[in-house]
């Protein structure tokens, strides 16, 4: 359901949050080190590559994963083997932490 449908999903900016940031840098959807509006912009647009019609769609998953619990940025690297992102998951790469 679309609250505000003069609104199009595609225009929105995801919200950048530090699970979403560490986990937008460990998946390469920005190479910028700041948690800043570009880079923002900048994962958004990663994501639209998948769904160019609503990339912010991807928030609420991507965000869990921080605050579950289900993601250490590659701390234990037990929790990176069960992942179904890991093949794509930079900290999930052995010897990488």
């Amino acid at each position: 359901m679309n609250l505000w449908p003069e609104v199009s999903p595609a225009l929105l900016l995801i919200p950048l949050d530090r699970h979403i940031s560490r986990i937008a840098r460990n998946l390469e959807l920005t190479s910028r080190g700041s948690d800043d509006w570009k880079t923002a912009e900048e994962v958004s647009a990663s994501l639209a590559r998948f769904c160019p019609e609503d990339p912010i769609k991807y928030d609420f998953s991507l965000c869990h994963l921080g605050i579950a619990g289900e993601c250490t940025h590659g701390k234990d690297q037990e929790l990176c083997r069960r992942c179904l992102l890991a093949s794509a998951c930079l900290a999930a790469k052995p010897g990488r932490n």
